[in-house]
């Protein structure tokens, strides 16, 4: 799989904010460092518990009560030590400001209320939304990358 160069280089200069370390968090956080972004921050304000472990990998009984994003921000760092990991443990109905400094926020367990919220926020702000849940075998995504966003097929004809 690749991306090209301008995609590449264009990841490598962005801020990403996540939010929810569950399975799919997680997976989204090992997925994102390994491409090579410049900075993720894991944001959570959930504790571990026995039912993350059955998702979460990087858990293990000695982390039930402690938080999910600050117990996995140091596994996450091993996978690629190019990229800064940081931790946030804020609650997300205050202001939203410090979104502005991210290319893209990614929100997985959060209630739809902030999430729209959120959306509209980084809409106004030209950031990059997505917003995924998994519920078992259901799922569901939405993805916000503004009104400049620009697909290419793969013999660059604009669509």
């Amino acid at each position: 799989y690749v991306i090209g160069e301008r995609a590449m280089n264009k990841m490598t200069k962005s801020n990403v904010f996540l939010s929810g370390l569950g399975g799919l968090g997680l997976e989204i956080a090992k997925n994102v460092t390994l491409a090579g972004v410049h900075k993720i921050t894991l944001h959570d304000t959930a504790l571990a518990s026995y039912s993350d472990l059955s998702t979460q990998y990087f858990l293990s009984e000695k982390d039930i009560g402690k938080n999910r994003a600050l117990i996995t921000k140091s596994k996450i760092q091993e996978l690629n030590p190019y990229v800064q990991v940081d931790v946030s443990t804020d609650d997300l109905n205050g202001s939203l400001e410090f979104l502005s400094q991210y290319q893209c926020v990614v929100l997985t367990e959060v209630p739809l209320p902030v999430q729209i919220k959120i959306n509209e926020f980084c809409h106004s702000k030209d950031i990059c939304f997505v917003s995924a849940d998994c519920f078992g075998l259901f799922c569901r995504g939405f993805c916000d990358f503004g009104n400049n966003f620009e697909i290419h097929d793969l013999s660059l004809i604009h669509i």
